[in-house]
């Protein structure tokens, strides 16, 4: 069985933001290369967001030494040539891949992708989640998530688990079984959307603190009702109490943050508990 796992991290929202890309390489079956790279975003795509930072803990001093994503594609391509693709949530990585590629007027390769939270779910039906984090510990493999290279080796220890689980040995049964489409399919249109994507990359709107006790006491009253630290999301309750909120320090589903889109109390809330809760060692 032979197959490169692999998995980014992004500097923002945007998918041509790569920070980080960890690669593993298996061949028969067995791991028999890994890397780890550092990226410099490029110039439009730049800005380092609060939750990403929060989730990776990359930051843009960190990123400001290391290469761009060219030279960084010149060591990985060779290590990809000829290999499938797994990764965990597939269509997120191909996207930055594919994105990157184009962004860089770079080709990609040939390569098929395989997502193995689609995988995770046929083989082991009655998990109660499919996180990758989650997955691995119910199979007993200890990593650090959010890490590249750590979530690679995750990626590819459940693609080989899987394949014993399914009684499958050829990676192509892997793929009819969850598909991820190919790195080619939509390079086209990616390259005709890269000034567009430049000009939205150029202008993240930063993510402002409240500045008044008004405001203060707003975000103090919001209705916390779970904070997954890991994720960096929450939820919390409306107001009145009849819906709750999902909340990333990114975005939120309430009314606020989709009529406005700036900063509402609950992603303000939310960015207060977890900045609180890792000073507290929580």
């Amino acid at each position: 069985m032979n197959f490169a796992a692999l998995d980014f991290e992004t500097a923002n929202r945007y998918p041509e933001s790569p920070c980080s890309l960890g690669v593993v390489v298996v061949r028969e079956g067995r791991v028999v290369a890994e890397r780890l790279w550092g990226i410099r975003p490029h110039r439009a795509f730049r800005t380092f967001e609060r939750g990403n930072t929060w989730i990776h803990g990359i930051t843009a001093a960190a990123a400001r030494g290391w290469p761009e994503f060219p030279p960084v594609w010149e060591e990985v391509r060779p290590l990809l040539e000829g290999l499938p693709l797994a990764a965990h949530n597939a269509p997120f990585d191909l996207e930055v891949l594919r994105r990157t590629l184009a962004l860089y007027g770079l080709t990609p390769p040939p390569a098929r992708g395989l997502c193995t939270v689609r995988l995770s779910r046929r083989a082991w039906p009655d998990l109660e989640s499919y996180k990758l984090h989650r997955v691995a510990r119910a199979l007993g493999f200890s990593f650090k998530h959010h890490r590249a290279l750590e979530d690679a080796r995750a990626c590819a220890f459940l693609a080989l688990r899987a394949a014993q689980a399914l009684g499958v040995s050829c990676f192509r049964d892997l793929e009819d079984l969850a598909a991820s489409g190919s790195l080619e399919e939509g390079y086209e249109a990616c390259l005709e959307e890269v000034p567009a994507r430049m000009a939205g990359g150029a202008h993240i709107p930063p993510f402002r603190g409240p500045r008044e006790e008004g405001a203060k006491a707003r975000v103090a009253s919001t209705r916390l009702l779970d904070l997954d630290r890991e994720e960096a999301c929450g939820r919390f309750r409306s107001s009145d109490g009849s819906r709750v909120y999902r909340t990333t320090l990114e975005s939120c589903t309430c009314p606020a943050f989709r009529h406005h889109r700036v900063p509402c109390k609950h992603m303000l809330r939310l960015a207060a508990e977890l900045e609180g809760r890792k000073a507290s060692g929580e």
